[in-house]
This record gives structure tokens, sequence and C-alpha cells, in this order.
């Protein structure tokens, strides 16, 4: 008996240090954002960033948490100009490092430029 007791107090106390579950964050896009610019606006670069971060590394938007939603204005085009970063190659937006979700609403997201780059990692 008391090693029973003893068994479910252990548990009871290793639950209660345990984190409590990330729950996702929604980060919206403002229409056509690309670059990362403290202007206000949330664009789709700082969207991936704060997202695989579960912080608020861009102020302009919403920290990420968990497994994140990011969406994008409906019917919008997101021209990407230049390469972010070289990840095996140069990439147009930030590499996804974790669990994102993007809400396109019938987006486009385009590489604009006459430079080769991919989009994502």
């Amino acid at each position: 008996m008391k090693q029973t007791r003893r068994a479910a107090l252990a548990a009871l106390l290793l639950s209660a240090l345990r984190p409590p579950p990330a729950h996702a964050a929604n980060i919206t896009v403002a229409a056509g954002e690309v670059a990362i610019s403290s202007n206000g606006l949330c664009s789709l670069r700082e969207a991936i960033v704060n997202a695989n971060a579960d912080a608020a590394t861009h102020a302009d938007c919403t920290a990420g948490s968990g497994a994140d939603v990011i969406t994008l204005p409906a019917a919008t085009v997101f021209s990407i100009t230049d390469s972010y970063a070289a990840y095996n190659g140069n990439t147009g937006l930030p590499q996804v490092t974790t669990a994102i979700t993007i809400e396109g609403n019938g987006s486009t997201i385009d590489r604009n430029s006459g430079t080769n780059f991919r989009l994502f990692a």
C-alpha cells in the first residue's frame, strides 16, 4: 500500500514539474509584406522566424507558440525578390524548422527575380 501511494505521489510531482503544453499561435501577415522591417506590419519572413522561435523575435508579429498557423490575407501576391539565406542553396524565406501551417487564402508566394533561389527550405 505504501509503495502505491509513493508511486502515485511521485507521478503527481513529476506531472507538476512538466511545462504546460504549448498552444499554437495564429500569426497574421500584412498584405504583400515580405521583408524584415520595423514598420509595424507583420511580414512573411518575420512570421516564419517568430513561429520557428516560439517567441516575438520580430515585434511586428505575434509570438510563435507551438505548432503555429501563419495566415495570409485573401488573394494577395507576396513577391520575393532576393534570397533570405543559404540553406544548402539560396532560399527566399527563412528555413522552416518547426510545425507551421500556412493558410494561403488564395494568395500567391512568387519569386520575382532574375536570380535563382528556392522559396522554402
